[in-house]
């Protein structure tokens, strides 16, 4: 019995269907118009041609085009949240796939020492780029820039922070930056500018307690005064 007319009637992701379809199991020109479109857009945004999708879901390239060119009218027309958050999956997925494709050649006996260091560096690159993506549209915290403020108005909100306990803090996240290989100049800055602020409350520390001293030190020679 042909079960292909059975998979097509199946609910099936569009990421099964293409599975199914590159291994010889389902027969394409069975897909419908919307389950062609879906297709189409996940293998463009997959940086395919034209031509390599046209072979491959065994329709002509007029066809395929004329698919794309609705799909981004579709788009482009009709913005929504959904569209956004699929976008999103599907950088994610990518920068996932070229990951773990760096990850194996940086790992592999091929390739030269240096060769398989860059692409160690790529994939982590890949992860920051991916981290840094995701930060910027609100999917995860920027915890490096929220861990560095948080330092700063420490002193603000308990009004008697320590200077040399802020010190150690900064001194603990710069370490933590360099363990990690990190080069943010954004967080670099921030760090610089705290710096900053840190010596003017060191300073000020410095001239309350010379002033305490100082008063101390009167005090105490007035009180010898009296007492003589």
């Amino acid at each position: 019995m042909d079960n292909t007319n059975e998979n097509n009637k199946e609910e099936l992701s569009v990421y099964e269907l293409l599975k199914r379809i590159k291994e010889g199991a389902f027969n394409p020109r069975l897909l419908t118009p919307e389950q062609r479109q879906e297709c189409v857009e996940v293998l463009r945004l997959e940086g395919q041609t034209h031509a390599a999708i046209a072979e491959l879901l065994k329709w002509n390239i007029k066809t395929i085009k004329r698919d794309w060119d609705d799909i981004r009218s579709r788009n482009a027309a009709k913005p929504s949240p959904e569209l956004a958050l699929r976008m999103i999956a599907e950088l994610i997925e990518k920068a996932g796939s070229k990951y773990d494709s760096l990850t194996r050649l940086a790992r592999g006996q091929k390739g030269s020492v240096q060769e398989r260091s860059q692409a160690e560096y790529f994939g982590w690159k890949v992860l920051q780029e991916e981290a840094h993506l995701l930060q910027s549209l609100g999917y995860l915290p920027n915890q490096s820039a929220k861990f560095v403020g948080e330092i700063y108005h420490h002193h603000d909100n308990e009004g008697n922070a320590d200077p040399k306990e802020m010190r150690k803090e900064i001194e603990r996240i710069e370490k933590i930056i360099a363990e990690e290989g990190r080069s943010d100049p954004a967080i670099k800055a921030e760090l610089d500018d705290i710096k900053k602020k840190l010596e003017a409350v060191e300073l000020n520390q410095q001239i309350k307690d010379l002033a305490d001293r100082v008063s101390g030190e009167s005090k105490k020679e007035k009180e010898n005064e009296n007492n003589g």
